[in-house]
């Protein structure tokens, strides 16, 4: 019986050190908020960039011309080749959020397409939405809410509670 919950702990050990690195970098997420003409906000999506996916342009500021996702009224954007994508963040104080944010991006239809660009020195920016054709739809001001960092956790939980599990069973056997 030892041998056989050794081999099973020599194989799931081994199946979780063979996995791809999972590395804990940050992922930085803000809402995008239309601005109404009573002067209040609502949301109407957000952008999430992985910080690990950034590089340094000038100390401590980081750029980056890739995203996790981004939600614009209700159409969730992936990366694509089609798309153009560029953020500015500041690596000392992600909490701050964006920077600077643009982008022109292309639905999964082919149909549409919506182009925006945030400075943050100025706390807004102005978006469009417009047929592939050329046709403008409409046009609206936003501005970025609060940023939230989140850290995925990696797999240390896993190899912890498998090293409890053989610290508990070798318990046992003594």
């Amino acid at each position: 019986m030892k041998k056989l919950v050794f081999t099973f702990m020599l194989f799931c050990f081994a199946s979780l050190y063979n996995q791809p690195s999972a590395h804990a970098s940050p992922i930085l997420t803000q809402d995008i908020l239309l601005e109404e003409v009573d002067g209040t906000f609502s949301q109407i999506g957000s952008v999430s960039i992985n910080v690990a996916d950034s590089f340094e342009w000038a100390a401590p500021t980081y750029e980056t011309f890739d995203f996790l996702s981004i939600d614009l009224f209700g159409f969730q954007f992936m990366q694509s080749d089609d798309d153009f994508f560029f953020a500015q963040f500041d690596i000392d104080n992600l909490m701050a959020g964006l920077e600077f944010l643009t982008f022109d991006l292309f639905d999964q239809s082919g149909t549409l397409a919506f182009d925006g660009i945030y400075e943050g020195g100025f706390g807004f920016g102005f978006g469009s939405i417009f047929t592939t054709d050329g046709e403008i739809l409409g046009a609206f001001n936003f501005t970025l809410g609060e940023a939230r960092v989140a850290v995925p956790a990696p797999a240390t939980l896993g190899l912890m509670l498998f090293a409890l599990f053989g610290l508990m069973m070798r318990r046992r056997a003594v």
